[in-house]
């Protein structure tokens, strides 16, 4: 982040990884979101370079996509 502010306010930035699925509590809030699995070939299956996608969990999750993004979309649609 630029001027170093990421860290002193606490914000964890992950570049180069895509949200795969909007994560919601109990009460259908959003609790972070899962990336997708890295390392799949061509024919579907995991390669050597293969990592299992993660869970991030925030107390605030903020989306940032191109104009082609879909998970604040479906976070607008699935809102109670």
């Amino acid at each position: 982040m630029a001027g170093g502010t990421g860290g002193s306010a606490r914000v964890e930035i992950f570049p180069g990884f895509s949200a795969a699925e909007v994560l919601y509590d109990e009460q259908g809030r959003v609790k972070g979101v899962a990336t997708g699995n890295q390392g799949i070939g061509k024919d579907g299956e995991p390669t050597a370079a293969f990592q299992l996608g993660m869970e991030l969990h925030g107390k605030y999750t903020v989306f940032a996509e191109g104009a082609r993004g879909i998970s604040a979309s479906s976070c607008s649609r699935s809102t109670p």
